[in-house]
């Protein structure tokens, strides 16, 4: 697909500034990282990632056939500046942090 596709990356942090929520967009054939700066703030606790994909890049959903694209949440482990972003995705992580 030739170059590397760039990530739409938004971010914004609850009223209490309790958890941020970091949104990625990866359009691309390749699986991407991203490096989180927190600057004046810590993670604190583990993560949850919620992650939106199907199987290519011409995936969708369509009434009463199975789903193409679904969405996949996991925790993440405690800790890290960095956020894995699968291929041609929509990802989500939302981050406890003080």
């Amino acid at each position: 697909e030739g170059a590397q596709a760039p990530l739409d990356v938004a971010a914004a942090w609850t009223k209490d500034r309790s958890a941020l929520t970091v949104a990625v967009v990866n359009p691309g054939a390749e699986a991407r990282r991203v490096r989180l700066d927190l600057a004046g703030a810590a993670l604190t606790g583990a993560a949850h990632r919620f992650v939106l994909a199907g199987p290519d890049r011409w995936s969708y959903n369509a009434p009463g056939r199975p789903r193409a694209v679904t969405i996949a949440e996991s925790s993440l482990a405690e800790g890290g500046d960095t956020l894995d972003v699968p291929p041609r995705s929509v990802v989500l992580h939302r981050l406890p942090a003080r």
